[in-house]
């Protein structure tokens, strides 16, 4: 229970700061075009639809429905495990849809919702975070006949899961013991203590030569460069500073780092392994479901993959 509070709480940091999707490939054309593949789907959709958009984030995908030509026409509801509020943390164009609605500390695996809700379910690196068997059951159930599941996923190969991988190196690194942040937080106790950094500075400046390393080695390692860029600046001003100041400070980038590899590591434990796979191809059946397709999605002219796409249709 403690661990699931610990993982929400930080989902819940994420959203709050604004951020519209979460786990997206670095690459902003590869964004572009996972946006305008949703798009594409949202266009072929009836005037009228009523839209599930299961761990909607700040809602990503509602936001490219209600771009479409149907889309003011649309029923749009977003739901997540975590404590959201689109409308007031990342408002956009969403605030003024007349049919919009956002249910937070909603379990995909327990639905708020009468049988026959609605029409098309969607999800975006989303639903692979909850028991799935439990909440395929619960998207048939609210599904209409012939009712759509259309759901992005993360998969092992997928350049989203490879990125994030190679964050969680970094953010180790920085929390570790004896690490940049380790550091300057000695540094900032000693201030505060009324003393002078002194050797302090020392230990300081060596964990930022072994981070300067690592950058080197794992290039292009932004988030080690920008922690390590701001903490060096702050260590070289640290007079300028009031002592309790420099302690809320690193505290709050400790907090940032952390929550932010709780996140890491709630998408490695989400990926759909050829074990949880088995779990979506055993449930997504006849008689029930009349067909399921799971493809590889890919981007760029490299053809990257970014993720499996998972899309059923449920038997009329």
């Amino acid at each position: 229970m403690a661990e699931r509070a610990a993982r929400n709480r930080a989902w819940k940091r994420f959203w709050q700061s604004g951020r519209v999707a979460s786990c997206m490939p670095d690459r902003s054309s590869t964004e572009q075009e996972i946006n305008a593949d949703w798009r594409r789907f949202f266009s072929g959709l009836p005037a009228g639809s009523r839209i599930l958009d299961i761990a909607t984030g700040n809602g990503v995908l509602l936001r490219q429905a209600a771009m479409t030509e149907h889309g003011q026409s649309f029923e749009l509801v977003g739901v997540d495990l975590a404590a959201i509020d689109p409308l007031s943390d990342a408002p956009g164009d969403l605030a003024a849809h007349p049919k919009l609605k956002f249910l937070g500390e909603t379990d995909a695996a327990s639905l708020p919702f009468d049988a026959d809700s609605f029409d098309v379910a969607v999800s975006q690196y989303g639903l692979e975070y909850a028991d799935l068997g439990k909440a395929l059951a619960e998207i048939e159930r609210v599904l209409t006949p012939a009712g759509r599941l259309r759901w992005l996923a993360h998969s092992e190969m997928s350049e989203v899961v490879a990125q994030n991988r190679e964050q969680h190196r970094q953010v180790d690194l920085l929390l570790a013991k004896d690490g940049p942040l380790d550091a300057m937080t000695e540094l900032v106790t000693r201030v505060q203590r009324g003393r002078k950094p002194g050797l302090t500075m020392n230990r300081l400046d060596k964990s930022m030569r072994a981070a300067e390393a690592f950058c080197r080695d794992h290039p292009p390692a932004d988030i080690v460069r920008e922690v390590c860029r701001g903490l060096a600046d702050t260590a070289n001003r640290w007079q300028a500073y009031d002592p309790d100041d420099l302690g809320r400070m690193v505290e709050h980038s400790r907090r940032q780092l952390q929550a932010h590899r709780q996140r890491i590591l709630d998408l490695v434990d989400a990926v759909l392994t050829s074990e949880r796979r088995a779990v979506i191809e055993a449930s997504l059946v006849p008689p029930a479901w009349a067909s399921c397709s799971i493809e590889t999605l890919t981007a760029g002219q490299g053809g990257t993959p970014i993720g499996l796409l998972i899309d059923g249709l449920l038997s009329a």
